[in-house]
């Protein structure tokens, strides 16, 4: 199953070579309920910026 879902990064814990990750997700959004149903299961994450940043050239401002 792959569900893609937007959630708001809030925070992440560290402690012993462990990061808890914290986020938010509005249950109004459709998935979130499917999603919450895995918690405690492994998933993989991926993370997409919601504003893309682009790499660009100091003196001529070109984008790269």
């Amino acid at each position: 199953m792959k569900q893609t879902i937007k959630a708001n990064f809030k925070q992440a814990n560290v402690k012993g070579g462990v990061a808890t990750l914290t986020f938010e997700v509005l249950t109004s959004s459709e998935g979130a309920f499917e999603i919450i149903k895995h918690s405690g299961e492994n998933a993989i994450l991926g993370i997409t910026p919601e504003q893309e940043t682009f790499a660009f050239d100091d003196e001529t401002g070109e984008v790269l």
